[in-house]
């Protein structure tokens, strides 16, 4: 089942209503390109109430400016319910099936942006999840952080290869090769594949650097590992 008519896109927005409007709709439009006819847009909210309703008017009269005059889906779901809320949400996400995903959601996770999450997770879309922060900025957690993750225990070659990187920083590709018993173009080949997953940044020399998410995948792998051999 699709939100709108005609020429569809491949994306869908889901969106916390605990997440600010005027710092939402920036998102929505600084995305490229920004949200169009033939997105589907989904509100997930609890309790309904007059301010909700007060604030999808507005969302769906500031995104007709800029041309999206598709319907805004609004899911009410039970947060205290987890069992009920899971196959509303679950029933709900099911029609953004082959689109990728954009979750936006507030400073303040609460049980209803983490049942969402989990479901985006446990049912493979591709996401790219935007949490705003107290000061206003927001976070963004790159979706190859979510496939590494999920496939962690088939992933072993590419997190020997974080790990290394993470413990020698400034290590160019042949020195990775050394270090990993591999060739260069096998470690070549992987870092391709991390930086698309945006687990990698560029850098000039040939030198390749783990972004700051990469990093912090290097210390969930260390620990996993460290865990397992105790």
């Amino acid at each position: 089942m699709h939100l709108g008519f005609g020429v569809t896109q491949d994306r869908c927005f889901v969106i916390s209503m605990g997440l600010d409007m005027d710092l939402l709709f920036k998102r929505l439009m600084s995305i490229s390109p920004p949200i169009t006819f033939g997105d589907h847009v989904l509100i997930v909210a609890g309790t309904p109430s007059r301010k909700q309703r007060k604030i999808r008017r507005t969302l769906q009269e500031q995104l007709s400016i800029y041309g999206y005059d598709g319907p805004i889906r609004h899911i009410i779901v039970e947060p205290d319910n987890p069992a009920k809320s899971m196959q509303e949400l679950t029933k709900h996400l099911r029609d953004c099936r082959g689109r990728t995903v954009y979750f936006e959601a507030g400073s303040r996770l609460c049980l209803l942006d983490i049942e969402v999450l989990i479901l985006l997770i446990l049912l493979g879309f591709e996401t790219y999840i935007n949490i705003k922060q107290e000061d206003g900025a927001m976070v963004s957690i790159p979706w190859g952080v979510i496939v590494f993750l999920k496939e962690l225990g088939s992933r072993k070659s590419e997190a020997r290869l974080i790990d290394a990187m993470a413990a020698n920083p400034g290590a160019d590709i042949g020195t990775l090769a050394r270090i990993l018993g591999v060739s260069e173009k096998t470690v070549r080949n992987k870092i391709s594949h991390l930086r698309k997953l945006g687990l990698v940044e560029r850098r000039s020399r040939g030198v390749p650097r783990l972004s700051e998410w990469g990093n912090a995948l290097a210390e969930i792998i260390r620990n996993v590992t460290t865990g397992s051999q105790d």
